[in-house]
């Protein structure tokens, strides 16, 4: 389930190419300019939990994926936490920060301080999760992972021994495909 907004012809023009017809739906979310929970709450109709959802501009090593996609928590949201504070590839000025006691999500935000971990962008997530947006006016992901968080809900997953990265520059794009040219 791809969730489009801006460039969505393109995206399914690249669907269409590269992936079965029956493998990949696509759903619109014609207020893309909205915070991205309003995106999440798109495919809310479409959701078979758990699911994992992902961030579409973030590189990430399969096994992060399969680390969190096996998560065994009883959490209605188990997010893919790196500790390496000082890790090169991280734009301090736009990662998403966390805040964790254990194994409980405790605070996130992008200007969250103190923090011990940056969000990966991979997070299991079941029904709970579309319940928080839902009652939310305009809600980011953040906004949900907090509500959930609040009541105890939000699990955060050790993923810092595996490479990530969100790319949003020129800059995250060359270390992007530096990262990608020495796996092969």
């Amino acid at each position: 389930l791809v969730v489009t907004g801006h460039g969505a012809a393109e995206v399914a023009a690249t669907v269409a190419v590269h992936a079965r017809a029956d493998a990949v739906r696509l759903v619109h979310n014609a207020d893309f300019a909205a915070p991205n929970g309003v995106s999440v709450l798109a495919a809310r109709a479409h959701l078979r939990a758990p699911a994992l959802l992902v961030m579409a501009d973030h590189l990430v090593d399969p096994q992060l994926y399969a680390r969190v996609a096996g998560h065994g928590g009883a959490a209605a949201l188990a997010l893919g936490v790196d500790r390496r504070l000082d890790h090169p590839w991280i734009d301090p000025d736009d990662v998403t920060r966390v805040w964790t006691r254990g194994a409980q999500i405790q605070a996130i935000g992008k200007h969250l301080d103190p923090y011990n971990g940056y969000d990966t962008g991979v997070f299991l997530i079941t029904h709970a999760l579309m319940e928080a947006l839902a009652a939310m006016p305009v809600p980011g992901l953040s906004d949900g992972v907090r509500a959930l968080a609040a009541q105890g809900r939000a699990h955060a997953v050790e993923t810092g021994d595996l490479g990530w990265i969100d790319v949003d520059d020129p800059r995250a794009l060359a270390i992007a495909q530096d990262w990608m040219a020495a796996r092969l």
